[in-house]
């Protein structure tokens, strides 16, 4: 189900703004129905109250039951210095993502700071290498203003194959609640008690969707595939080795600090 406004807990005031469906799910689309099924979100309050309540949705709606374990201790204590130096707004989120997830806030067992979803785990004797996986180059345009008549326009493909991440590349079957890449999208409004509010139109991860966005000031990015670029494919997207910020977070973390 879909919970259209909730109240923080701590405060008593509407955190959960909207959470409503963007298509209609009684409608029928055609030409075999519709790949992506958006939600639209919008949360306010404190970022720890954000982060507790995405956090929940996250938990029911989008079947996550644990969050990723780090290697071992020093990661996570590195990873939370590193956070609170570095992404302040992220780690006072990641305290509520914790609470949700009955921890306690000096846990550094776990990384609160992305609640990935959708995601399935490669084999380790199945590794992919860069260049592996049959990614396509991404490309961008972008309209200055004095040839779009007065505003920018930007405009992007998003060249991915519909698959599940990662058992769709090693053609393994999914299961019973495993779903294809990005077919549970999402568009994030984040309003923080304080700091710019920003929105995110992406998936696959609750606290920042990837992989575009926005801020009130008007700030945009976006994020293009390289599958030559420097890295390992297949990777966990949290947890396991991660000490600093990963690429994924760091478009929301110039929204939230640039203007």
């Amino acid at each position: 189900g879909f919970t259209k406004r909730r109240r923080s807990r701590r405060s008593g005031k509407m955190s959960i703004v909207k959470d409503e469906p963007v298509y209609d799910p009684e409608v029928d689309y055609g030409a075999g129905g519709c790949y992506m099924k958006p939600r639209h979100i919008i949360v306010e309050g404190t970022h720890e109250e954000m982060g507790y309540e995405l956090a929940k949705i996250a938990q029911r709606d989008y079947g996550v039951k644990t969050l990723a374990k780090y290697t071992n201790a020093t990661y996570g204590e590195a990873h939370r210095a590193y956070m609170e130096r570095n992404f302040p707004n992220m780690a006072r989120m990641s305290k509520g993502v914790l609470k949700a997830f009955g921890l306690d806030e000096n846990d550094v067992e776990h990384d609160a700071t992305q609640i990935p979803y959708d995601f399935t785990d490669i084999p380790k004797e199945a590794q992919l290498k860069s260049g592996d996986a049959p990614f396509n180059f991404c490309s961008f345009v972008a309209l200055p203003i004095e040839k779009s008549g007065g505003g920018v326009f930007t405009s992007r493909n998003f060249d991915i194959f519909a698959l599940n991440l990662w058992k769709g590349f090693l053609d393994l079957p999914l299961e019973e609640g495993e779903y294809n890449c990005w077919s549970r999208s999402l568009v994030l409004e984040k309003r923080p008690t304080e700091g710019y509010k920003t929105i995110l139109v992406g998936g696959m991860e609750m606290l920042n969707p990837y992989v575009d966005g926005m801020n009130e000031k008007g700030l945009y990015f976006t994020q293009l595939s390289d599958p030559f670029a420097i890295g390992k494919e297949g990777s966990p997207p949290s947890g396991a080795e991660m000490s600093g910020v990963p690429y994924l977070a760091l478009g929301p973390l110039l929204l939230e600090k640039c203007a």
